[in-house]
């Protein structure tokens, strides 16, 4: 399962190829109708094997969203999926709110010197006392050769060791999405993303789409910069 909470974008949308008119909002405003039936109306589901939920900002801009009823819409996802990924966008007061629902807490950056600036801020803040109640990731995204080789120099900077680096495939990237289609599963960059996955799932090779079960018993979400 993917949640979208981005107030004010529609990629997640547009990569997956989601035409709905039902997003995270209307989820938040009909907590009161939220069981089986209700819940297949609002997600889409996919070719992947992933229901996604889709951000406000895929119908209507600037859209604001409740915490506290965005927490409930997850605690009822829950029990429906074996995995959840919630895309946070940027940190701000919603996404706070939500950071003690997560196990996985992931920071992606990209190693320009702005992005860096700004993933110090969110993991300064991530890290103050009672803001999270999951583990926190860094991820460094988009990463060439010549940077790859001063990961440690980041990691002083940020003062968090990185967990995960993804190269810089950037010109496959417009190519693929330029023609409609995800990235050639043979590039490293797919591989280098298996890998960081099975790692995190504590398993020894690519994690296979889990069964749909009644039980939710791992969750993500990401911070920052989306990842590729």
């Amino acid at each position: 399962m993917l949640v979208d909470l981005d107030v004010s974008s529609a990629s997640a949308s547009f990569l997956m190829d989601v035409h709905s008119e039902y997003t995270t909002m209307e989820a938040s405003m009909n907590l009161h109708r939220l069981d089986a039936s209700f819940w297949s109306n609002l997600v889409s589901s996919t070719p992947h094997r992933v229901d996604v939920l889709q951000a406000p900002g895929a119908m209507r801009f600037h859209d604001s969203l409740n915490g506290e009823r965005v927490r409930h819409v997850l605690r009822f996802a829950r029990a429906l999926y074996g995995y959840i990924v919630v895309d946070l966008g940027r940190l701000n007061g919603v996404s706070l709110n939500l950071t003690e629902e997560v196990s996985e807490l992931f920071v992606v950056t990209t190693p320009e010197i702005s992005s860096l600036y700004e993933a110090g801020r969110v993991l300064n803040k991530l890290l103050d006392p009672g803001i999270t109640g999951g583990r926190i990731q860094l991820i460094l995204n988009r990463l060439s050769k010549g940077v790859s080789r001063s990961t440690s120099d980041l990691e002083c900077v940020l003062g968090r060791p990185v967990s995960a680096t993804l190269g810089d495939y950037s010109s496959e990237l417009h190519e693929a999405y330029g023609n409609g289609q995800f990235l050639d599963e043979r590039l490293p960059l797919c591989k280098q993303t298996r890998q960081m996955v099975a790692t995190f799932l504590g398993v020894a090779e690519e994690p296979k789409p889990p069964a749909r079960t009644g039980l939710g018993l791992f969750r993500f979400a990401g911070v920052g910069q989306t990842p590729h």
